[in-house]
């Protein structure tokens, strides 16, 4: 579970850099509030 859980983050993460960085699109608002939670279930999943 811990392993599909980082995979997920990793790959969104490089999604959302590419985005940024070589298409040049703005961050919004839904993203940020989706990375938020995403963390929160990253916290969840790895809390012990």
């Amino acid at each position: 579970m811990e392993l599909k859980t980082i995979q997920e983050v990793l790959s969104l993460s490089v999604f959302l850099v590419i985005n940024v960085l070589i298409f040049q699109e703005k961050i919004s608002w839904n993203q940020v509030l989706g990375f938020l939670i995403m963390g929160i279930g990253v916290w969840l999943v790895f809390k012990k």
